[in-house]
């Protein structure tokens, strides 16, 4: 909920940013005195002193890139964290698979005898992965949806259009499969890689 609350706000501030048809860059000076500072550590004679002198400093800070930045790193940790909860038995699996393969002189041979791919331990982390995707995804899917689209009153669309058999279309719905594109695709190469070191 803390990263959706924060990607909704970062969301809502970048469009009213936006509304504004300027440059929201602001240009900064300021003075650095580390190298005065310095030199009074280091008792220098007061006729040096002189010869050291703050040095100015300019720097512009752009808004709108800065909320990008923001908002892209608040989806990134959203999608990684959404990711490593619903992929979390493949990716122990896969862990243990490729730690014993990153050993000196294994043999790939071997992978199949080891206690972590006795049948009933891949049949528990394929299960759990695919549980997961039955009951996480969709629930992860429809909470991003409602949280994005804007609160109860959405709410009360969304339930009344999921009910009627149709799906509530919003601003938030757009938003929330951009969000959930990187997921699909996350999910999918998990998926692929247990594959492929099987």
């Amino acid at each position: 909920d803390a990263q959706l609350f924060l990607v909704r706000h970062l969301l809502a501030l970048r469009e009213r940013v936006a509304a504004f048809e300027c440059d929201l860059v602001v240009s900064e000076k300021y003075f650095n005195f580390s190298n005065v500072w310095d030199a009074l550590h280091f008792k220098l004679p007061d006729g040096l002193l002189g010869i050291l002198k703050p040095k100015m400093h300019l720097s512009q800070v752009d808004s709108k890139k800065d909320i990008e930045a923001e908002l892209k790193s608040a989806c990134e940790a959203l999608i990684t964290n959404l990711t490593a909860h619903i992929t979390q038995p493949l990716a122990a699996l896969n862990g243990r698979i490729g730690e014993f393969l990153s050993r000196p002189g294994v043999d790939r041979a071997q992978l199949k005898d080891q206690p972590f791919m006795a049948v009933d331990q891949l049949g528990a982390a394929v299960s759990g992965f695919l549980a997961n995707i039955r009951e996480r995804v969709p629930f992860a899917a429809a909470h991003i949806r409602l949280y994005l689209s804007g609160g109860a009153s959405t709410a009360a669309t969304a339930a009344a259009g999921a009910s009627s058999g149709g799906q509530a279309v919003g601003p938030g719905q757009s938003t929330a499969s951009i969000l959930f594109k990187p997921v699909e695709m996350r999910l999918v190469d998990t998926w692929g890689r247990v594959g492929g070191l099987l």
